[in-house]
């Protein structure tokens, strides 16, 4: 009799995962982190959206104010790891000030620091020489030149009488030892003129907290713009006696802040809300409206569930008090004889009858 010959079992084939349940790289990671990051500023600007149109006066530059600012984080990581509300303050500052973040214009910027004291990062509007050069040109109605002195440059200063030539060295033109800024009149006659020599620089460099504490990037990617900057402050302060301008001041203390390194505001922004659908968002987006939901006055209880304790008897109608009506009581046996004795005196005109002499009389 012949046997079977057992078969070898199949050995089970592995399965694979589907493709939808694979794990994702860390380059798809990191951009589904910073897609996260860009969704909430975004919603936390469109908070402020009212606040931002309101300052700079136009629908159309407020978008594209909070439009730059949204390209900036999403170019630049580490301005990606600030935290949301000083994005959110930088903006506005830049607002205020009525400053344009577009690439390339040298307005202002959006610099990231370290706050040791928070542990946080935070993101600083650091004003642009450009603005600061508008600014005093606006103020003054004077034309406004601002630039870096080098070694190999041509550079003659006469302070009484007053005369400035500055003509830039052709190819190399070795390290900077001064910048300037000038207001010029119609004729091209210097009125003011401000000079920041490298020693006064230098002062600035550490008089900044920021840059002290840590490597400013500022500092370390815009030398040029940074010495020129220098020497615009000092000119628009110096303008500003000639002629006050409120956007000017606007100025003069955003670079106050963003030199000395006042510390930003945390959590004083709104969280944003989520309301559900159909249900109107009233209130958003007023100067100084709070997100927070409203709370309506509890209504008063009605006058006849009020205790009786609680107000005096009065007139519905006219509320004037009702003095309360005399109590007649019914007297009793033994005031009975005194009650009689009076009925007879009223009788006898004062006189009681005869035998009632000791009723009480």
């Amino acid at each position: 009799m012949a046997t079977r010959q057992q078969q070898p079992p199949k050995q089970e084939q592995q399965q694979q995962p589907p493709q939808d349940q694979r794990q994702p790289s860390g380059q798809e990671r990191a951009m589904h982190v910073a897609n996260q990051q860009i969704a909430v500023l975004k919603q936390r600007l469109e908070v402020k959206r009212e606040e931002i149109r309101f300052l700079l006066g136009d629908y159309v530059r407020a978008q594209k104010l909070m439009m730059s600012a949204l390209m900036k984080a999403a170019d630049d990581e580490k301005i990606r790891k600030c935290e949301p509300n000083s994005i959110v303050r930088s903006v506005i500052q830049a607002a205020l000030c009525d400053a344009d973040l577009s690439a390339g214009l040298g307005e202002g910027w959006l610099i990231p620091y370290w706050n040791k004291e928070l542990g946080v990062t935070e993101c600083t509007f650091q004003p642009g020489y450009r603005l600061g050069q508008r600014r005093v040109q606006e103020a003054t109605g004077m034309r406004v030149v601002a630039d870096v002195v080098c070694e190999k440059d041509h550079w003659r200063y006469s302070q009484l009488p007053l005369i400035c030539e500055h003509t830039p060295a052709e190819g190399e033109r070795g390290k900077r030892v001064r910048s300037y800024a000038a207001a010029l009149d119609n004729d091209g006659r210097v009125m003011f003129i401000q000079i920041a020599t490298a020693k006064d620089i230098e002062e600035a460099m550490k008089a900044s907290r920021k840059n002290a504490e840590q490597d400013s990037p500022a500092w370390r990617n815009w030398a040029d713009r940074m010495w020129r900057k220098v020497a615009i402050m000092r000119l628009a302060k110096e303008t500003r006696s000639y002629k006050t301008n409120e956007k000017l001041d606007r100025l003069l203390a955003a670079e106050e802040e963003a030199m000395s390194g006042a510390r930003s505001f945390m959590g004083d922004l709104p969280e944003p809300r989520v309301l559900p659908p159909g249900v109107p968002e009233e209130g958003r987006g007023r100067i100084g409206a709070s997100s927070a939901p409203r709370h309506e006055p509890e209504a008063a209880p009605p006058v006849a569930a009020r205790a009786a304790t609680d107000e005096p008897a009065h007139d519905p109608a006219t509320g004037e008090v009702v003095t309360p009506a005399p109590v007649v009581t019914t007297p009793t046996a033994s005031a009975a004889p005194a009650a009689a004795n009076a009925t007879a005196k009223a009788a006898t005109g004062g006189t009681p009858p005869a035998g009632q002499a000791g009723l009480g009389f």
